[in-house]
């Protein structure tokens, strides 16, 4: 359940269009530092200070919005650290987060962790009904 209220996350942020905008943006700034100097210097820094901080937040505020999804979906949300961190087992990273797309699963995971009390509030304050009726069919 975390891995789809995660993506369903990245489109409720609509991260695919502010994607698409800061791509515009930083290929007009690319090609107008082009004509200036005749080369371009611009793509690493861009790169390591705008771009990859950028996705790293959207895949954190992904993640908020998955554990809040899946709370509210009666999903219990104390599985969202536990899947982040299962799809990590046996992945060890060399690469340094500040190099990455993406957060590291220790990093993932510990902001999971301090986002529970929030999401469980949510589960524990809409579900119980809907909770003891759904696990009922856990018997069969």
């Amino acid at each position: 359940a975390m891995v789809l209220a995660h993506e369903i996350g990245h489109a409720v942020a609509r991260h695919n269009a502010e994607k698409i905008t800061q791509q515009m943006t930083i290929t007009m700034f690319r090609s107008a530092l082009f004509l200036a100097l005749g080369m371009d210097i611009a793509a690493g820094p861009l790169m390591l200070g705008l771009q990859l901080p950028y996705s790293r937040t959207c895949e954190n505020e992904a993640d908020t919005l998955g554990l809040q999804l899946m709370a509210k979906a009666c999903f219990d949300p104390r599985s969202g650290p536990k899947a982040m961190s299962r799809l990590s087992s046996g992945h060890a990273s060399a690469m340094p987060e500040f190099l990455s797309t993406h957060p590291s699963s220790a990093t993932r995971v510990a902001k999971l962790e301090k986002q529970l009390p929030e999401a469980l509030a949510v589960y524990e304050g809409g579900c119980h009904t809907a909770g003891r009726f759904f696990s009922s069919f856990s018997q069969f």
